[in-house]
Protein backbone atom coordinates (compact mmCIF):
# COMPACT_ATOMS: atom_id res chain seq x y z
CA UNK A 1 0.00 0.00 0.00
CA UNK A 2 1.35 3.21 -0.92
CA UNK A 3 1.96 6.32 1.89
CA UNK A 4 -0.08 8.63 2.53
CA UNK A 5 1.45 11.81 1.16
CA UNK A 6 1.57 14.77 3.29
CA UNK A 7 -0.36 17.15 0.79
CA UNK A 8 -2.46 16.88 -2.17
CA UNK A 9 -2.70 19.19 -4.83
CA UNK A 10 -5.65 20.02 -6.31
CA UNK A 11 -5.97 21.81 -9.85
CA UNK A 12 -9.39 22.33 -11.27
CA UNK A 13 -9.78 22.48 -14.64
CA UNK A 14 -11.68 23.48 -17.70
CA UNK A 15 -10.54 23.73 -21.28
CA UNK A 16 -7.30 25.74 -20.11
CA UNK A 17 -5.16 22.22 -21.67
CA UNK A 18 -1.64 24.41 -22.12
CA UNK A 19 -1.69 26.72 -19.28
CA UNK A 20 -2.49 23.18 -17.08
CA UNK A 21 0.41 21.71 -18.60
CA UNK A 22 2.63 24.28 -16.96
CA UNK A 23 0.58 23.93 -13.81
CA UNK A 24 1.22 20.13 -13.71
CA UNK A 25 4.89 20.54 -14.37
CA UNK A 26 5.87 23.77 -12.16
CA UNK A 27 4.15 21.28 -9.46
CA UNK A 28 6.09 18.05 -10.25
CA UNK A 29 9.16 20.20 -9.67
CA UNK A 30 8.13 20.58 -6.20
CA UNK A 31 9.73 17.28 -5.59
CA UNK A 32 12.56 17.62 -3.10
CA UNK A 33 14.13 14.53 -0.56
CA UNK A 34 14.07 16.95 2.62
CA UNK A 35 10.07 18.40 1.15
CA UNK A 36 7.08 17.23 1.94
CA UNK A 37 6.10 14.29 -0.04
CA UNK A 38 2.56 14.92 -2.12
CA UNK A 39 0.21 13.73 -4.98
CA UNK A 40 -1.25 15.65 -8.09
CA UNK A 41 -5.11 15.63 -8.75
CA UNK A 42 -6.32 16.73 -11.66
CA UNK A 43 -10.12 17.54 -11.79
CA UNK A 44 -11.29 18.08 -15.06
CA UNK A 45 -15.06 19.85 -14.76
CA UNK A 46 -15.00 20.46 -18.66
CA UNK A 47 -18.02 18.92 -20.69
CA UNK A 48 -15.36 16.59 -22.61
CA UNK A 49 -13.06 15.55 -20.24
CA UNK A 50 -10.90 17.10 -22.74
CA UNK A 51 -7.45 16.67 -20.48
CA UNK A 52 -8.27 12.84 -20.02
CA UNK A 53 -4.66 11.72 -22.54
CA UNK A 54 -2.73 13.31 -19.52
CA UNK A 55 -3.01 10.63 -17.52
CA UNK A 56 -0.71 8.88 -19.71
CA UNK A 57 0.90 12.01 -20.46
CA UNK A 58 2.45 12.08 -17.48
CA UNK A 59 2.71 8.46 -16.33
CA UNK A 60 6.62 8.11 -16.18
CA UNK A 61 6.32 11.04 -13.47
CA UNK A 62 7.51 10.28 -10.18
CA UNK A 63 5.15 11.97 -8.74
CA UNK A 64 1.52 10.17 -8.05
CA UNK A 65 -0.98 12.09 -10.31
CA UNK A 66 -4.53 11.00 -10.35
CA UNK A 67 -7.51 12.55 -12.73
CA UNK A 68 -10.87 12.42 -12.40
CA UNK A 69 -14.01 14.35 -13.76
CA UNK A 70 -16.63 16.51 -11.70
CA UNK A 71 -19.72 17.45 -13.60
CA UNK A 72 -21.51 19.67 -13.81
CA UNK A 73 -19.64 22.80 -14.46
CA UNK A 74 -19.16 24.17 -11.41
CA UNK A 75 -16.17 25.49 -9.77
CA UNK A 76 -17.46 24.70 -6.16
CA UNK A 77 -18.57 21.16 -7.45
CA UNK A 78 -15.22 20.62 -8.71
CA UNK A 79 -13.40 21.96 -5.73
CA UNK A 80 -15.37 19.04 -3.67
CA UNK A 81 -14.37 16.08 -6.03
CA UNK A 82 -10.73 16.65 -5.48
CA UNK A 83 -10.98 16.89 -1.52
CA UNK A 84 -13.00 13.80 -1.72
CA UNK A 85 -10.42 12.21 -4.22
CA UNK A 86 -7.51 13.47 -2.03
CA UNK A 87 -5.86 11.18 0.60
CA UNK A 88 -3.37 14.07 2.09
CA UNK A 89 -3.19 15.20 5.07
CA UNK A 90 -3.19 18.68 3.97
CA UNK A 91 -4.51 20.19 0.47
CA UNK A 92 -3.38 22.61 -1.34
CA UNK A 93 -5.17 24.54 -4.13
CA UNK A 94 -3.39 25.98 -7.40
CA UNK A 95 -5.55 27.44 -10.24
CA UNK A 96 -4.83 25.86 -13.55
CA UNK A 97 -4.25 29.45 -15.05
CA UNK A 98 -0.98 29.74 -12.10
CA UNK A 99 2.45 27.85 -12.44
CA UNK A 100 4.25 27.39 -8.74
CA UNK A 101 7.61 29.62 -7.97
CA UNK A 102 10.41 27.35 -6.71
CA UNK A 103 9.98 25.47 -3.24
CA UNK A 104 6.28 26.99 -3.51
CA UNK A 105 5.13 24.01 -1.51
CA UNK A 106 7.80 23.45 0.93
CA UNK A 107 6.89 27.33 2.24
CA UNK A 108 3.24 26.52 2.61
CA UNK A 109 3.79 23.46 4.64
CA UNK A 110 6.32 24.55 6.53
CA UNK A 111 4.52 27.90 7.77
CA UNK A 112 1.76 25.15 8.62
CA UNK A 113 3.63 23.28 11.29
CA UNK A 114 5.74 26.20 12.61
CA UNK A 115 2.26 28.25 13.31
CA UNK A 116 0.11 25.70 13.85
CA UNK A 117 -2.33 27.43 11.15
CA UNK A 118 -5.33 25.44 10.09
CA UNK A 119 -4.90 26.92 6.74
CA UNK A 120 -2.01 29.39 4.90
CA UNK A 121 -2.64 31.63 1.95
CA UNK A 122 0.20 32.29 -0.42
CA UNK A 123 1.38 35.01 -2.75
CA UNK A 124 0.33 35.73 -6.08
CA UNK A 125 2.49 37.44 -9.11
CA UNK A 126 0.92 38.43 -12.27
CA UNK A 127 1.80 36.95 -15.57
CA UNK A 128 -0.17 39.41 -17.65
CA UNK A 129 -0.07 38.14 -21.82
CA UNK A 130 0.35 41.73 -23.29
CA UNK A 131 1.72 44.84 -21.82
CA UNK A 132 -1.36 46.28 -18.69
CA UNK A 133 -3.31 49.08 -18.97
CA UNK A 134 -1.81 52.34 -18.40
CA UNK A 135 -4.38 52.75 -15.32
CA UNK A 136 -2.39 49.15 -14.08
CA UNK A 137 0.53 49.15 -15.02
CA UNK A 138 2.11 46.47 -12.92
CA UNK A 139 -1.59 44.47 -13.49
CA UNK A 140 -1.62 44.95 -9.83
CA UNK A 141 -5.03 44.06 -9.66
CA UNK A 142 -4.25 40.66 -10.48
CA UNK A 143 -2.18 40.05 -7.65
CA UNK A 144 -1.62 38.91 -3.95
CA UNK A 145 0.81 40.82 -2.37
CA UNK A 146 1.57 42.14 1.22
CA UNK A 147 4.28 43.46 2.80
CA UNK A 148 3.72 41.42 6.16
CA UNK A 149 6.33 38.43 7.38
CA UNK A 150 5.50 34.47 6.39
CA UNK A 151 3.07 33.62 9.49
CA UNK A 152 1.11 36.91 9.93
CA UNK A 153 -2.15 36.38 10.62
CA UNK A 154 -4.85 36.89 7.79
CA UNK A 155 -8.32 37.71 8.93
CA UNK A 156 -11.14 37.03 6.35
CA UNK A 157 -14.13 38.53 8.49
CA UNK A 158 -15.08 40.33 11.24
CA UNK A 159 -13.34 43.76 13.05
CA UNK A 160 -9.55 43.18 11.92
CA UNK A 161 -10.16 41.80 8.43
CA UNK A 162 -7.04 41.93 6.02
CA UNK A 163 -7.77 44.50 4.03
CA UNK A 164 -4.71 44.52 1.54
CA UNK A 165 -5.97 41.85 -0.46
CA UNK A 166 -9.00 39.39 -2.13
CA UNK A 167 -8.66 35.87 -0.48
CA UNK A 168 -9.26 33.23 -2.11
CA UNK A 169 -8.21 29.70 -2.37
CA UNK A 170 -6.07 30.11 -5.46
CA UNK A 171 -2.57 29.23 -3.78
CA UNK A 172 -3.96 28.11 -0.45
CA UNK A 173 -3.03 25.09 1.98
CA UNK A 174 -5.52 23.41 3.75
CA UNK A 175 -5.45 21.27 7.28
CA UNK A 176 -7.72 18.46 6.29
CA UNK A 177 -8.92 17.37 9.77
CA UNK A 178 -9.64 21.19 11.27
CA UNK A 179 -11.11 22.45 7.58
CA UNK A 180 -13.00 19.95 5.65
CA UNK A 181 -14.87 18.83 8.34
CA UNK A 182 -18.36 19.50 6.46
CA UNK A 183 -19.98 17.23 4.17
CA UNK A 184 -20.04 19.48 1.25
CA UNK A 185 -17.19 21.83 1.87
CA UNK A 186 -17.65 24.09 -0.75
CA UNK A 187 -21.36 25.60 -1.18
CA UNK A 188 -22.23 24.94 -4.40
CA UNK A 189 -24.90 27.55 -4.82
CA UNK A 190 -21.75 30.12 -5.54
CA UNK A 191 -20.48 27.82 -8.36
CA UNK A 192 -21.56 30.13 -11.09
CA UNK A 193 -21.06 33.60 -9.30
CA UNK A 194 -17.76 32.46 -7.43
CA UNK A 195 -17.33 32.93 -3.60
CA UNK A 196 -17.44 29.76 -2.75
CA UNK A 197 -13.84 30.36 -1.27
CA UNK A 198 -15.07 33.20 0.40
CA UNK A 199 -18.12 31.52 2.33
CA UNK A 200 -15.75 28.69 3.44
CA UNK A 201 -13.27 31.12 4.84
CA UNK A 202 -16.17 33.06 6.70
CA UNK A 203 -17.55 30.04 7.95
CA UNK A 204 -14.08 28.10 9.35
CA UNK A 205 -13.05 32.07 10.71
CA UNK A 206 -16.71 31.58 12.76
CA UNK A 207 -15.89 28.33 13.99
CA UNK A 208 -12.46 29.65 15.30
CA UNK A 209 -10.37 28.16 12.47
CA UNK A 210 -6.74 30.28 12.14
CA UNK A 211 -5.49 31.95 8.85
CA UNK A 212 -1.61 32.87 8.28
CA UNK A 213 0.21 34.71 5.58
CA UNK A 214 3.11 33.08 3.11
CA UNK A 215 4.83 35.64 1.05
CA UNK A 216 7.50 32.88 0.25
CA UNK A 217 5.15 30.73 -1.23
CA UNK A 218 4.36 32.42 -4.37
CA UNK A 219 2.64 31.24 -8.06
CA UNK A 220 2.71 33.22 -10.77
CA UNK A 221 -1.12 33.57 -12.46
CA UNK A 222 -1.24 34.03 -16.44
CA UNK A 223 -3.19 37.47 -16.93
CA UNK A 224 -5.01 37.11 -20.52
CA UNK A 225 -5.65 40.12 -22.30
CA UNK A 226 -9.52 40.51 -22.47
CA UNK A 227 -9.68 40.44 -18.30
CA UNK A 228 -7.88 43.47 -18.41
CA UNK A 229 -10.07 46.24 -19.21
CA UNK A 230 -12.31 48.28 -17.11
CA UNK A 231 -15.25 46.59 -18.08
CA UNK A 232 -14.60 43.51 -17.38
CA UNK A 233 -13.31 44.14 -14.11
CA UNK A 234 -16.31 46.61 -13.18
CA UNK A 235 -18.29 43.38 -13.81
CA UNK A 236 -15.64 41.31 -11.63
CA UNK A 237 -15.51 44.06 -8.73
CA UNK A 238 -19.59 44.23 -8.59
CA UNK A 239 -19.49 40.46 -8.74
CA UNK A 240 -17.17 40.71 -5.25
CA UNK A 241 -19.32 43.35 -3.66
CA UNK A 242 -22.41 40.79 -4.28
CA UNK A 243 -20.44 37.61 -3.05
CA UNK A 244 -18.82 39.92 -0.18
CA UNK A 245 -22.82 40.87 1.32
CA UNK A 246 -24.09 37.10 0.54
CA UNK A 247 -21.37 35.68 2.63
CA UNK A 248 -21.33 37.66 5.31
CA UNK A 249 -24.97 37.79 5.48
CA UNK A 250 -25.17 33.61 5.49
CA UNK A 251 -22.13 33.79 8.20
CA UNK A 252 -23.27 36.51 10.07
CA UNK A 253 -25.20 35.87 13.56
CA UNK A 254 -27.93 37.81 12.87
CA UNK A 255 -28.84 38.17 9.00
CA UNK A 256 -31.17 41.70 9.63
CA UNK A 257 -28.38 43.46 10.78
CA UNK A 258 -26.07 42.27 8.27
CA UNK A 259 -28.20 43.15 5.66
CA UNK A 260 -28.97 46.51 7.04
CA UNK A 261 -24.89 47.23 7.74
CA UNK A 262 -23.96 46.49 4.45
CA UNK A 263 -27.07 48.44 2.47
CA UNK A 264 -25.99 51.33 4.74
CA UNK A 265 -22.24 50.96 3.82
CA UNK A 266 -22.83 50.31 -0.05
CA UNK A 267 -25.08 53.48 -0.06
CA UNK A 268 -22.24 55.70 1.78
CA UNK A 269 -19.66 54.07 -0.43
CA UNK A 270 -21.58 54.42 -3.72
CA UNK A 271 -21.94 58.35 -2.91
CA UNK A 272 -18.33 59.06 -2.37
CA UNK A 273 -17.46 57.42 -5.22
CA UNK A 274 -20.02 59.46 -7.36
CA UNK A 275 -18.73 62.57 -5.97
CA UNK A 276 -15.29 61.74 -6.45
CA UNK A 277 -16.01 60.58 -9.77
CA UNK A 278 -16.33 63.99 -11.94
CA UNK A 279 -13.11 65.00 -10.55
CA UNK A 280 -11.25 62.30 -11.13
CA UNK A 281 -12.80 62.41 -15.05
CA UNK A 282 -11.46 65.82 -15.41
CA UNK A 283 -8.18 65.21 -14.22
CA UNK A 284 -7.74 62.20 -17.26
CA UNK A 285 -9.03 64.41 -19.79
CA UNK A 286 -6.95 66.97 -18.33
CA UNK A 287 -3.93 65.30 -18.93
CA UNK A 288 -4.80 63.31 -21.92
CA UNK A 289 -3.50 60.18 -21.00
CA UNK A 290 -6.57 57.91 -21.27
CA UNK A 291 -8.21 56.34 -17.97
CA UNK A 292 -5.80 57.39 -15.03
CA UNK A 293 -5.25 54.69 -12.14
CA UNK A 294 -7.74 57.30 -9.68
CA UNK A 295 -10.27 56.95 -12.07
CA UNK A 296 -9.80 53.25 -13.14
CA UNK A 297 -10.12 51.82 -8.90
CA UNK A 298 -13.17 54.65 -8.64
CA UNK A 299 -14.94 52.61 -11.03
CA UNK A 300 -14.12 49.46 -9.11
CA UNK A 301 -15.26 50.55 -6.23
CA UNK A 302 -18.86 52.11 -7.36
CA UNK A 303 -19.06 48.86 -8.58
CA UNK A 304 -18.32 46.53 -5.58
CA UNK A 305 -20.19 48.87 -3.55
CA UNK A 306 -23.33 48.83 -5.86
CA UNK A 307 -22.63 44.87 -5.48
CA UNK A 308 -22.92 45.04 -1.98
CA UNK A 309 -26.44 46.95 -2.25
CA UNK A 310 -27.60 44.65 -4.86
CA UNK A 311 -26.68 41.32 -4.06
CA UNK A 312 -30.31 39.56 -3.82
CA UNK A 313 -30.31 40.06 -7.38
CA UNK A 314 -26.59 37.60 -8.53
CA UNK A 315 -24.74 38.08 -11.73
CA UNK A 316 -23.01 34.80 -12.69
CA UNK A 317 -19.98 36.00 -14.01
CA UNK A 318 -18.50 32.82 -15.43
Amino acid sequence: MAAVPDISIVICTVDRRELLLKAIRSCIAQASPTGPTFEIIIVDNSAKGTTRDLRTFFQSASIPLHWIEAHPANIAVARNAGISASSGGAVAFLDDDEEAGPDWLAHLFSIMQETGADAVVGAVRPNPAVQPPSWDPDASIFGRQWDRKDGTPVFPAGPNKTRAFSIGTGNSLWRRKTCFTDQSVFDERFGLSGGEDIDLFQRLYRRGRRFVWCGSGYVYEYVPQNRMTLRHLAERSYCGGQIYAVTTIRNARSAYLAVLHLSIQGLLQSITCLFALPGAAAESLWAKKGTSPRLAMLIFKLAAAVGKITWFKRHALY
